[in-house]
């Protein structure tokens, strides 16, 4: 298993560490922490939340939220 710490969603989403996102079918927002990618070459995005270290298919990330905030 291959660990990477940022990781492109698409062409204009970056997941890059502690970043916020919000996952499809789960309540609240996430930390990124990193992506990890199998032998097989499925790719996990490990997150941060209340409930603990998670990790979700890079389909189910679905608002990505860059460190800071607005100025």
């Amino acid at each position: 298993m291959q660990l990477i710490d940022e990781y492109q969603l698409g062409p204009r989403r970056t997941l890059k560490p502690g970043c916020k996102v919000k996952v499809t079918g789960e309540r609240g927002t996430f930390k990124y922490r990193c992506a990890s990618v199998s032998i097989e070459g499925n790719v996990s995005i490990h997150v941060f939340g209340e409930q603990g270290f998670r990790a979700f298919r890079p389909e189910r990330i679905k608002v990505v939220r860059e460190k800071g905030g607005r100025r």
